[in-house]
């Protein structure tokens, strides 16, 4: 799982627990925390520790812990702050870098990153049966007006 795909932390924490199946009491056992600060997370109005953010990533194999550390400290920044926080990176040579994959997402507008987190929830099979309508109603809107571009 590439956590860099996710913007918040809370989705983040729902999609590990979706993947695994796992409950929130499952989850917050395994991480040896309440269940109630499972719901928290999820509902924003808490983060974990950079501790224990770690330990998420240790055991549900997840590489990039900076970053998750990031996203879960950005949880209850500003938005105008969140997006500098997720994104800041120091490379070898300690200079500030924005990679190409973060330079992207941030381009993306609040609605977009909602629009692609409820894509991630369907199956392939609506995945597809979707795509297929967005592009039927794409080609309809194109043969009665040109498209904007």
């Amino acid at each position: 799982m590439d956590p860099r795909t996710y913007q918040r932390f809370s989705d983040l924490v729902k999609a590990i627990r979706r993947k695994h199946r796992l409950s929130q009491r499952a989850m917050a056992k395994a991480l040896h925390v309440s269940p109630g600060y499972i719901g928290q997370w999820e509902l924003r109005l808490s983060q974990p520790s950079a501790e224990v953010a770690a330990k998420l990533c240790q055991i549900f194999a997840i590489a990039d812990i900076e970053y998750v550390q990031r996203l879960a400290y950005a949880q209850r920044a500003p938005e105008w702050l969140r997006e500098s926080i997720i994104s800041y990176h120091r490379n070898e040579a300690g200079e500030v870098e924005t990679s190409e994959y973060e330079a992207y997402t941030t381009r993306l507008s609040g609605a977009e990153h909602r629009i692609i987190n409820a894509l991630r929830r369907l199956s392939d099979e609506q995945l597809e049966r979707l795509s297929q309508r967005i592009e039927g109603w794409v080609e309809a809107m194109a043969e009665d007006e040109p498209l904007d571009r």
